[in-house]
């Protein structure tokens, strides 16, 4: 039948009761992937030739390696983060304008009242209305006394 479709596949000697699956191919790769390799590399060596000990500690310090240099991204990340929800938490009680977050083209000017931090974003109130903290152009501390 055409254009019909079940978890059957129709092959060239009758019918398979087997699923194709298709991954899309990883632009990176990551610890598991060379632990894989590494694994692959040491069942399928020759006992007789075996690479040498040196070559087997150059991968393992890669791999440390690696692992290491994602922990500090990991960590980067994080920071970036918290500097983001401390930065949005210093503007309650300055004035700042810009694009309302419901509606661009609308520019509020305003103290900030309240500071929310939903998604990783920092989300400013301003007379009442939500502003993301990138929508901000201009800023400044009100007058004493004022």
């Amino acid at each position: 039948m055409v254009g019909y479709s079940s978890g059957v596949n129709r092959t060239a000697t009758g019918y398979s009761n087997t699923e194709v699956k298709h991954n899309p191919p990883k632009k990176e790769l990551d610890k598991n992937d060379f632990l894989r390799l590494l694994i692959t590399e040491l069942k399928n060596q020759d006992v007789l030739s075996a690479g040498s000990n040196k070559e087997f500690m150059q991968q393992l310090a890669q791999f440390a390696s690696m692992e290491q240099m994602q922990n500090v991204a990991t960590g980067l990340e994080k920071l970036a983060s918290v500097q983001t929800m401390i930065y949005g938490a210093s503007l309650l009680g300055k004035t700042v304008e810009g694009s309302a977050m419901d509606d661009p083209s609308q520019i509020v000017c305003g103290e900030v009242t309240e500071v929310l931090f939903s998604g990783g974003e920092v989300i400013l109130t301003v007379d009442g209305v939500k502003m993301k903290l990138t929508n901000v152009s201009s800023m400044k501390t009100p007058l004493a006394g004022a």
